[in-house]
């Protein structure tokens, strides 16, 4: 019984593998992944790099390829099919988490010949503002972008908010900023430090409202993470930022 249960295991997993994209990657906090994953990547083709949390991993989407990031790689990869895509998003991750879990994994890249060209950060400000004060928040942003800036000094590094939700609505955090002025006081920050925030919040309500959409129809009933229609949306909304990597 155990070896049958073990070799339908074993089959579930193979037919996992294979149903993903060859080139999209998500791997977490383990070094074995670290190495399994440069056994796999290409080396002489671009690697795209994404930071964040859930909403980076997909939380929410019905498929892995339903969430920006997905949709965002099989519209690179239509013209760029080489194009590795390796996310290191993780479930409930705040800047912190970011800085002494995820930090940790990119130091191995270099010299696992895994250097990155282009990093999405996703700046985790769902779960900062319930967890952090602004100024953590701030410091910690700073660090991750030294850090990364001293790691990879030749990548391209963009920077975003996650998405509106509707949990936070009305609420303030400890310093009496609501989640909007939380989110437009951190990409000012970002801003000064002559990095990259693509605010793509303005496009993505104008896009939701063309479709007769709120913003809860495009959340789950969490009320955090979007839904198939929200993370098309959110692609939609930042995509053009990203169009010239097709030729990459």
């Amino acid at each position: 019984m155990q070896r049958k249960l073990t070799l339908s295991l074993i089959v579930a997993l193979v037919a996992l593998i294979i149903s993903l994209p060859t080139s999209l990657f998500y791997i977490s906090n383990q070094k074995q992944q670290i190495q399994e994953l440069e056994e796999q990547v290409n080396k002489n083709n671009p690697n795209i790099l994404l930071i964040g949390s859930s909403v980076t991993k997909g939380l929410g989407a019905s498929a892995p390829e339903k969430s920006w990031a997905g949709l965002l790689y099989t519209f690179l990869s239509k013209e760029n099919p080489d194009i590795n895509f390796i996310n290191l998003g993780v479930n409930g991750y705040t800047t912190q988490h970011v800085i002494s879990n995820t930090l940790r994994i990119t130091e191995n890249f270099n010299s696992q010949n895994l250097t990155p060209d282009v990093i999405i950060f996703e700046i985790s400000s769902i779960n900062d503002f319930k967890n952090l004060s602004y100024k953590e928040s701030e410091k910690n942003i700073a660090t991750i972008l030294s850090r990364l800036n001293k790691q990879f000094p030749k990548a391209k590094i963009y920077t975003m908010p996650p998405n509106n939700v509707t949990i936070y609505e009305n609420k303030v955090n400890t310093d009496g900023l609501s989640y909007s002025e939380y989110i437009s006081k951190l990409g000012k920050f970002i801003e000064s430090k002559n990095y990259t925030f693509i605010n793509y919040w303005d496009t993505y309500e104008k896009e939701a409202a063309k479709h007769q959409l709120s913003l809860k129809d495009t959340l789950n009933k969490d009320g955090m993470h979007p839904n198939n229609k929200g993370y098309t949306i959110w692609f939609n909304s930042i995509k053009n930022e990203f169009r010239y990597l097709q030729s990459f």
